[in-house]
């Protein structure tokens, strides 16, 4: 099976060690984005789109040493006591909780928004927490997580793929799900080959092995195309849940969110 998605233990254990910060901290929230909230969503967990990391943002300003005493040793100490080797660390853009699940390595990323970063995007974060959902899904049995609205989630998606674009990483073969999108065709979006979408995902995401921190800017092409290619699949993979009905799209959420962030185009 690949790793990692919703179906694996070590996943699952995260998940609900986070749910429970949420009563132990209830002064900050902590939403999980990314590959896993949009996990979270899909109907058909042979669709779920593996993932490497677990993506949260925080709301509010967390420093280092809560991160290294609390927060993140906590989490830490919880999973070590579960079975899995685990270590604290940090990346240019927050804080990290490495993972050992025998020859794979799972990250817990924690945004590390600046008290200016937040007042500056205040706008649009805010309102993201504050829609943020608690989602219940069957593998961790009754434990809500919360999640970035699927408004939200699309609007992220966008701005990356809008910026890629420009980059020239949106290749012709992948404008057609791109324009369908734009033009709010989520019918025809949703009802493309998923499976065939996962596996062209999960090739690309094949040619990440190898490479590391040494070799890591002379592989930005792949990483990028790779970034295209999950992108696409979600957007994709969510319009099949608006479709089967599990999830309603407020449209003109989704307009509010688009042009809160920074243009896509």
């Amino acid at each position: 099976m690949a790793k990692f998605t919703l179906k694996d233990r070590l996943v699952q254990k995260s998940l609900r060690k986070i749910s429970d910060l949420h009563s132990d901290k209830p002064d900050l929230l902590l939403v999980t984005v990314g590959g896993l909230a949009v996990q979270s969503y899909t109907t058909n967990p042979d669709l779920y789109r593996p993932t490497n990391d677990a993506d949260l943002m925080a709301s509010r300003r967390i420093l280092p040493s809560e991160f290294r005493e609390e927060i993140g040793k906590e989490i830490s100490d919880y999973l070590m006591s579960v079975g899995y080797g685990s270590t604290l660390g940090k990346t240019r853009y927050g804080y990290e909780v490495r993972v050992d699940d025998h020859d794979q390595v799972f990250f817990i990323h924690l945004s590390k928004f600046s008290d200016a970063y937040l007042q500056r995007n205040n706008h649009w974060k805010q309102r993201e927490f504050k829609n943020a959902k608690e989602v219940y899904v069957s593998e961790l049995d009754g434990y809500p997580i919360m999640v970035h609205r699927i408004e939200d989630i699309f609007a992220n998606k966008a701005r990356r793929l809008g910026k890629l674009k420009n980059r020239g990483f949106v290749i012709a073969s992948d404008l057609e799900e791109w324009n369908r999108f734009l033009e709010e065709d989520f019918e025809g979006l949703g009802n493309v080959d998923l499976v065939r979408k996962l596996r062209a995902a999960e090739q690309v995401r094949g040619r990440l092995v190898g490479i590391s921190q040494d070799n890591f800017s002379q592989n930005q092409d792949i990483l990028n195309r790779y970034k295209v290619t999950k992108d696409l699949y979600d957007l994709a993979i969510l319009s099949r849940t608006i479709i089967d009905g599990k999830e309603p799209l407020d449209i003109l959420y989704l307009k509010n969110a688009l042009s809160a962030i920074p243009s896509i185009e």
